[in-house]
């Protein structure tokens, strides 16, 4: 085994003895007041160390956002059972560490481990946990808050990069799509399952377009926007995916990068809602503002700010 720098010693011990704990909490039901306790107290630990030492492997301005937002959902009012699920994801990054410090037969059986674990925990199932959490109404009983939303949006997209970059299809750097979520961050209970889910696809499906920026990424961009679009004009999830279809078909078959459909959906549904409230109308000039600057010198985030303001708006005034 190669030799290992203090701090991701320290890391992996910490990584070894939580997943340790967290396989007893499940299999014998142990307490789990001191991996609670002992992580987020890490945690802040590893935060300082990252701010004051040198460069790691992963940028400073990644990983620190990475660790205050896992601090914040270690002490969140959430359920134990459903942090406990969400620090499953631990053990790919006890993998990824061990893989960088192991050589020959041994370092390929970590990087399949780390492989099959990651996506799974990563990509998958904390995308499944948040909407599990939102459709079985966990939010409103343990008061879950802005902060604790937010931060777990923060973990999961930067999931979704991280793993972006490690398969090599990393062209451009964005965290701005993170702004989509305001909707999520402040009226999680007013949203409905629906609006929930669109506005979390949209998330997603911007931040990827916008870290790739390829002709698929851009037409699973268009079927969100269409998506929730029409979800907030009222339509069913089946009418608002088989107009999405259409769109995203639009662009996959054509040599065209502009979907003519979903440019018609989004600016109907912004007339709409213009002409329906007040409110609408400033932010409408913010939008307009923020498209000139994205298309002109690729900055988006007052595109999605503004959008992310727009749903937060329209989501309030249709109580």
């Amino acid at each position: 085994m190669k030799s290992i720098p203090t701090r991701e010693l320290c890391s992996l011990l910490f990584l070894i003895y939580s997943n340790i704990h967290l396989i007893l909490t499940f299999m014998f039901d142990i307490p789990t007041y001191y991996l609670f306790v002992i992580s987020s107290g890490f945690t802040v630990m590893d935060t300082i160390w990252l701010l004051v030492g040198e460069d790691s492997k992963t940028p400073k301005y990644e990983l620190v956002p990475h660790h205050v937002s896992t601090a914040v959902l270690l002490m969140s009012n959430i359920d134990v059972d459903t942090k406990l699920k969400v620090m499953i994801i631990e053990f790919s990054t006890m993998f990824l560490m061990l893989r960088r410090y192991t050589t020959g037969i041994t370092k390929q059986v970590i990087h399949t481990l780390f492989l099959s674990t990651w996506v799974i925990t990563r990509v998958f199932w904390l995308y499944y946990v948040l909407i599990h959490l939102k459709v079985t109404g966990k939010f409103e009983t343990y008061d879950v808050n802005s902060l604790d939303l937010l931060s777990y949006m923060i973990v999961y997209l930067l999931s979704l990069k991280w793993t972006i970059e490690s398969i090599g299809l990393m062209k451009y750097q964005s965290y701005t799509s993170v702004l989509l979520g305001l909707p999520i961050y402040f009226l999680p209970n007013t949203l409905t399952n629906q609006q929930f889910i669109a506005i979390f696809n949209l998330i997603i499906s911007s931040c990827v377009h916008h870290l790739i920026k390829s002709k698929i990424s851009l037409s699973v961009d268009s079927f969100t926007i269409n998506y929730t679009c029409l979800t907030y004009l009222g339509y069913s999830p089946f009418a608002c995916g088989f107009v999405s279809c259409i769109a995203l078909g639009e662009l996959l078959t054509g040599k065209e990068r502009v979907s003519i459909i979903t440019r018609l959906v989004y600016l109907y549904t912004l007339l709409y809602f213009s002409y329906m409230y007040n409110l609408v109308k400033v932010v409408a000039l913010f939008i307009i503002s923020g498209y000139y600057k994205m298309r002109a010198y690729s900055h988006t985030t007052m595109w999605h700010f503004a959008n992310g303001l727009y749903l937060t708006i329209v989501t309030l005034q249709s109580l």
